[in-house]
């Protein structure tokens, strides 16, 4: 299966979205790192698309939601006689069979967990909790994290090693503020998923706002990008979207937005 990767002016972008088109088509374990909203699950469900197993289950575990104290038994099972009491829930592992295992924010599972993980992927078996065969495992791995991991106090283990296990290629998304040539390119296209999904006619983004949106500094990266232009696509009933359209945040955040509101109504008295 031929997928295109998306377009990007960033060099780092784009070197990170060709290391996932060359590993896509093997089983190697890819770990995707990146601060929060960089897009780390667009690229790892890009990854399974390029992949021989795109037709296959993309299974996504949010490690972080799950816990710390419930996500071994998500990720491998459990015996039904040790666990006759609980209903029978399928493992991650058997979901993801023939597939995808998405493990996101990977670093908030447990070092010993983690382990557990490493050796599955590694010798492509895994036992349940409480179970006495091991299963066969099939299996490929992507993992995300959002921030480094600290070695473990009480066990002296370093879950960067375990990464480093895991993976046999890593890649790492900018964050937007470094990517900003991007932003255009990420406008247009947030716009005409708008115009399709919701009907929405928006004709586009002034000069002036798009100024803004490469003055601001995007702590919450594409994802806040996206939510920012949904909002103003919204906020301006079809028309032109001008920095009056733009989330209440936006402007308290940067005294540059409340120059360019300035602008644009000299700009419209002026016409």
């Amino acid at each position: 299966m031929e997928t295109m990767i998306p377009p990007s002016l960033d060099d780092s972008m784009q070197e990170a979205l060709v290391g996932l088109q060359r590993v896509a088509p093997t089983d190697l374990s890819v770990i995707i790192l990146g601060e929060p909203g960089t897009g780390k699950e667009w690229a790892a469900r890009l990854t399974h698309q390029m992949s021989n197993r795109a037709s296959a289950p993309f299974h996504t575990v949010d490690c972080g939601a799950v816990g710390a104290a419930n996500i071994e038994r998500e990720l491998f099972g459990y015996d039904a006689i040790s666990w006759e009491h609980i209903e029978i829930n399928r493992s991650a592992f058997e979901e993801a069979s023939g597939g995808t295992l998405f493990l996101h924010d990977f670093e908030t599972i447990p070092v010993p967990v983690q382990l557990k993980v490493a050796r599955a992927v590694e010798f492509r078996q895994f036992r349940k909790i409480g179970g006495d065969e091991s299963q066969e495992v099939n299996v490929r791995l992507i993992a995300t994290t959002s921030r480094p991991s600290d070695t473990d106090g009480t066990q002296g283990i370093r879950a960067e090693d375990i990464v480093s296990r895991l993976a046999a290629i890593t890649v790492t998304l900018p964050p937007l503020r470094n990517r900003r040539s991007d932003i255009p390119v990420l406008i247009e296209r947030f716009l005409n998923e708008m115009r399709d999904r919701y009907l929405n006619p928006v004709k586009g983004i002034s000069r002036e706002t798009l100024a803004l949106c490469y003055e601001f500094s995007w702590p919450g990266n594409v994802r806040q990008l996206k939510n920012a232009i949904e909002y103003a696509a919204i906020m301006c009933s079809g028309g032109m979207i001008g920095p009056q359209h733009l989330p209440p945040y936006f402007h308290n955040h940067s005294s540059i937005a409340k120059t360019g509101m300035a602008k644009a109504r000299i700009a419209k008295t002026g016409s």
